[in-house]
């Protein structure tokens, strides 16, 4: 009895660290997206990760909001999911420039 009860606790305390929560039947919190990654053949397991910071790995932002690998970029810190040289998609900082028109004096 005593070990069926180490057993249940031992369980209750690991998915109680789990700071991630299934997406499958639930919605993910702001700032956070729902990945549904491939374990094993034909299976899937959605889970809710943070939106995508400066240089972290990204996806395009999709209808669906179901994403393979990785989340889009956290839009409101300016950030957007570019190609960069390795041909991989990142979150980059995209700064807007705000040129005063040039007058030509004569």
């Amino acid at each position: 009895m005593k070990f069926a009860v180490c057993i249940a606790f031992s369980l209750l305390v690991c998915v109680a660290a789990q700071s991630e929560t299934t997406c499958g039947n639930q919605e993910c919190r702001p700032n956070s997206c729902c990945i549904k990654r491939k374990v094993g053949p034909g299976n899937s397991y959605p889970r809710c990760h943070p939106l995508g910071k400066q240089d972290n790995p990204c996806e395009e932002p999709n209808a669906e909001n179901l994403y393979e690998q990785h989340c889009p970029c956290e839009t409101e810190t300016g950030l957007s999911c570019v190609k960069v040289e390795d041909e991989q998609l990142r979150c980059k900082l995209i700064e807007t420039t705000t040129e005063e028109p040039t007058t030509q004096s004569e």
